[in-house]
């Protein structure tokens, strides 16, 4: 019996080492600040409304807890220096950004490479350059460290994400959204427009009234880069950060207008 029992032990030894583990922490990035609030806990839904359900292990239900740094009020830009702007922010999400290629697009290709990292979906974490060209992690490591087996600590992720997002496309990273209409968007779901300056957001959170009237909760970062925040709703301050899909009206952030075709999302969430 004893015997068994090892040969068992062992045949689920190999059998781990063959697959790729999804790493235990959900937000690797969080600075385990004592002032750190889920997103969703922060920011209830409007009166008379529920959140939208999300599964369990989507991009959708990773975002409801984006930690929100609730004694960090002031908005920064990637050097360190204070914002010029300082009234477009409800609050700021817990996430360092050091360099100054992660602007509102490409934070998003950020955080969601931080999700499928978290996830342990490698393969699915890939950049393309202007040309087409496709990096992914295997690649990358190859060239890294040739001949090793591979493996991907978060210390490596990051080093894969500096020396990759600066040359990443984001029209070719934008393939594997569609068009959708903004009555139906939901957590995860992207706003982007590029009349007059582009500008892209992330929708962290979405609710819906008994009559379905849908509100959604953005997160932006800026250009030049700066810290990913919650956006705030100036124009209706007692609903604020939420902002409601209202038909014939544009949805008006305090820096940026968007409409109903600058509303996207992933293909894959729709198999």
């Amino acid at each position: 019996m004893r015997i068994l029992t090892l040969i068992a032990a062992a045949f689920l030894l190999l059998a781990a080492c063959g697959r790729q583990e999804a790493p235990a922490e959900k937000y690797y990035y969080f600075s385990k600040s004592e002032n750190g609030v889920p997103l969703s806990s922060l920011y209830p839904a409007p009166p008379a409304t529920s959140r939208l359900k999300t599964e369990d292990g989507s991009f959708a239900d990773w975002l409801a807890g984006l930690p929100v740094d609730t004694s960090h009020t002031v908005l920064h830009y990637y050097t360190g220096d204070v914002a010029l702007q300082q009234n477009g922010h409800a609050g700021i999400i817990d996430i360092p950004v050091k360099n100054n290629v992660q602007d509102s697009r490409k934070l998003i290709m950020r955080i969601y490479a931080e999700y499928l990292y978290q996830q342990g979906r490698y393969d699915d974490l890939q950049f393309s350059n202007a040309k087409g060209e496709v990096i992914n992690p295997r690649i990358w490591f190859s060239g890294k460290y040739p001949g090793q087996p591979f493996r991907f600590p978060y210390s490596d992720f990051r080093k894969y994400l500096n020396e990759t997002l600066g040359a990443a496309s984001w029209k070719m990273w934008m393939q594997q959204l569609k068009k959708i209409s903004r009555f139906e968007a939901r957590a995860g779901d992207i706003v982007y427009q590029k009349s007059g300056g582009s500008h892209a957001m992330l929708i962290a959170a979405a609710a819906e009234g008994r009559n379905g009237q849908r509100y959604l909760l953005f997160v932006e970062g800026a250009t030049p880069p700066a810290e990913m925040h919650v956006v705030a709703n100036n124009e209706q301050p007692a609903l604020s950060p939420w902002y409601p899909m209202l038909e014939g009206t544009p949805v008006r952030t305090p820096y940026w207008v968007f409409n109903d075709k600058n509303f996207y999302r992933f293909k894959e969430s729709e198999e």
